[in-house]
């Protein structure tokens, strides 16, 4: 597991029949030490970090001085099934792993097969052919998209970096002074949570996600949006504090790397994502987090910033993916009648 061990431990006790000393956490060198001083237990599921298995697997960090190597520990342990959660993330990290393995029933788990670079995904497509994927023909469409472009006031060489557009330093910009944060909140967040969250939940323990890209324009974003929604309770999930602490939250604020994948947020009726972003993988784990909830009119909300080159680049291909994904398609020039248009 990449993340989000605790979750998969809770949810292994709670529809299973392990008990939950039966389930043993492996993460950094001193679970597998402490493991190793009681050779009489014997666990029936380890949920493991799966950066500490690539180093013990590798023998890096002082792994080699555990009284077993990471293929003795298989045969140990009895391990005869292996999951992988989030197989497309690290791919080359999990599949060095597998040519040092020889577990007999493996499992990959994926919302998202593929890769967003064409070579890993020309590999990633051998190992995990369409005839191996369950469910792919099953997806059940029930979110609808609603798309914006905007004229912002961020001139595009201010985003640049060496390597292309970075949108951390777009937010970065937009920080500059208040007067431009502020108009940047009140013309494009404000009328969107209105609009797709506020004027259309019909209970407070629904809730809202918005995607930015830095920590710093997510603490001012929620600074500012508690002070426009005082009644709300608004928070932000940035790696400082854990996912117990969302469980009153309806206005959360993270980043697509943080809360995109694997994150089960219960009663989100919006995903807003504000991050000008290409990666097709990124976007389907961002999109999957609006779990179907019946009677309810669920919305994916997106924006371009026209001025930006970059912006118009990343939004054709994000366009063209939400299309397939969605109910219903809608784009708009301006947020003038987004109150209108949601209903």
């Amino acid at each position: 597991v990449k993340g989000l061990m605790d979750q998969w431990i809770k949810s292994i006790i709670d529809f299973t029949d392990v008990k939950p000393e039966n389930v043993y956490k492996i993460q950094e060198f001193q679970s597998l030490a402490l493991l190793a001083q009681h050779p009489e237990y014997k666990p029936d599921i380890f949920v493991a970090s799966l950066k500490t298995l690539q180093l013990f697997a590798s023998g890096d960090n002082d792994y080699d001085l555990l009284p077993w190597d990471y293929k003795q520990f298989l045969q140990i342990y009895g391990i005869g099934v292996k999951v992988v959660d989030e197989c497309h993330q690290c791919f080359h990290a999990t599949t060095m792993m597998d040519l040092v393995s020889n577990v007999q029933h493996n499992l990959y788990c994926s919302a998202t097969f593929t890769q967003s670079s064409k070579q890993a995904r020309i590999i990633f497509k051998k190992i995990f052919p369409e005839s191996i994927q369950y469910g792919i023909a099953a997806y059940d469409k029930y979110v609808e998209v609603v798309f914006f472009n905007y004229s912002g006031e961020v001139q595009e060489k201010r985003c640049m970096k060496s390597r292309g557009y970075n949108h951390a330093k777009y937010e970065k910009e937009l920080m500059i002074c208040e007067r431009k944060f502020n108009t940047h909140i009140n013309e494009l967040y404000v009328p969107i949570i209105n609009a797709y969250y506020i004027n259309k939940k019909t209970n407070p323990k629904q809730r809202m996600l918005i995607f930015c890209s830095s920590i710093q324009f997510i603490d001012n974003v929620v600074c500012k949006l508690r002070q426009i929604y005082p009644d709300h309770v608004v928070k932000s999930y940035t790696g400082e504090n854990c996912l117990a602490d969302l469980d009153d939250a309806q206005i959360i604020v993270s980043t697509p790397g943080k809360a995109s994948t694997g994150l089960d947020l219960k009663g989100l009726i919006a995903v807003y994502s504000t991050v000008s972003m290409a990666a097709e993988t990124t976007i389907q784990q961002a999109f999957g987090r609006l779990r179907k909830i019946d009677g309810m009119r669920l919305t994916y909300i997106d924006r371009c910033d026209t001025n930006i080159e970059a912006h118009r680049r990343h939004a054709d291909d994000r366009k063209a993916l939400l299309r397939r994904m969605c109910t219903r398609f809608f784009e708009y020039d301006g947020l003038q009648d987004t109150t209108v248009q949601s209903g």
